[in-house]
């Protein structure tokens, strides 16, 4: 069944309220502006997950998340909210990481954030929204194991960076947030490049690791916290 619209509004508050927490998003109606700066306890939440952290997602958000992967989407309704489809992929893409961080599950969910994400980039929807929330627009593309949605994820990078650099109203916490966005997908694709896919990710989906990736990992290799 479609998604109600209470519903789609209301999951989407709780959402963006949850993921950034210097209430900007206090109200849908109104988007933050485009160069609106993010706080450091954000990026802790982000980036040095905890248990606790995880366990907070799986409490409030783990429930939504058979209702966004199984109901259908009508485009033409969240396009217009640009801001609701930006919070059903930070579901979709993020909160698997946390609530089944360690479990092949925590994956299953990009192909559905991915699909969102092409669809607000193709109403050219996505650059309505604040800098810092358009990355996570391009992170499904960055997860991917596929080379085609690695190089999309640096170029939407790198323009969202040109975005940012070049507004004369942006601030140095936007643009310098960005730019290790677009360092974070250059990254992800040169492991793609080299392997064809995320060593870290063998034990935990049951694939044969390869002699390299071993190599690869056992030298230090990066994990992405799975």
């Amino acid at each position: 069944m479609l998604l109600t619209s209470k519903y789609a509004m209301e999951l989407s508050r709780r959402v963006l309220n949850f993921w950034f927490l210097n209430n900007r998003w206090t109200s849908l109606e109104n988007i933050p502006a485009k160069p609106t700066p993010v706080d450091d306890e954000s990026l802790k939440r982000w980036f040095y997950s905890s248990p606790e952290f995880d366990q907070q997602i799986r409490e409030n958000f783990e429930d939504d998340l058979s209702h966004l992967i199984n109901d259908e989407y009508n485009p033409a309704d969240y396009l217009s909210h640009p801001e609701q489809l930006l919070a059903f992929i930070i579901a979709l893409d993020q909160f698997p990481r946390n609530i089944f961080r360690g479990d092949a599950r925590a994956f299953s969910f990009d192909y559905k954030a991915k699909e969102l994400s092409q669809l607000l980039i193709n109403g050219q929807a996505d650059k309505q929204l604040p800098y810092i929330e358009r990355s996570f627009i391009y992170l499904p593309f960055e997860h991917s194991e596929n080379l085609e949605d690695q190089n999309k994820a640096v170029n939407y990078m790198e323009q969202l960076y040109e975005d940012a650099k070049n507004d004369p109203s942006s601030n140095e916490n936007v643009c310098n947030f960005v730019k290790q966005f677009v360092q974070a997908s250059k990254q992800h694709r040169e492991i793609i490049k080299q392997f064809g896919r995320f060593p870290h990710r063998n034990v935990i989906l049951k694939r044969p690791p390869l002699e390299s990736e071993e190599i690869y990992l056992r030298d230090g290799g990066e994990r992405f916290g799975q």
